[in-house]
């Protein structure tokens, strides 16, 4: 097991899964969010450990365009629960794996491009509106 500097979850884990994502484009990406993490991870083992029922699945033939709305889903949350972390405070925008897997032009990054449609979504427009 490699430890250091250059451990995968320690150095540019943003770009490396947006280049992951150019060996295979699949037909459709499906998040299974119906219990998620907001804090304490990878493990999820840590007192500091904070999980949510949020009850979601969240399907789209685009993988940029999913994975936003999941970032969205986890900043909702986590503010909610009062997570200090950097993908609470920042715009799902301006998270490396989101711009680099749009440079990558493996999908889309411009909101105006990408239409989200719920299916009674409790909470829905508080998502959509950490979806900025």
């Amino acid at each position: 097991w490699q430890r250091g500097p250059d451990v995968l979850h320690t150095k540019n884990i943003g770009e490396k899964i947006a280049e992951l994502n150019l060996c295979k484009k699949p037909t459709i990406n499906i998040v299974d969010a119906t219990t998620i993490m907001v804090n304490g991870g990878p493990g999820g083992l840590s007192r500091n450990s904070i999980w949510v029922d949020s009850d979601l699945i969240l399907a789209s033939k685009d993988r940029v365009a999913c994975d936003s709305v999941a970032l969205a889903v986890l900043k909702y949350y986590g503010a909610e629960n009062k997570v200090d972390k950097p993908y609470v405070r920042k715009s799902v925008w301006d998270n490396v794996q989101i711009y680099y897997a749009a440079e990558l032009g493996i999908g889309q990054a411009d909101p105006a491009q990408i239409t989200i449609e719920d299916v009674n979504v409790p909470n829905f427009e508080q998502i959509r509106g950490a979806w900025k």
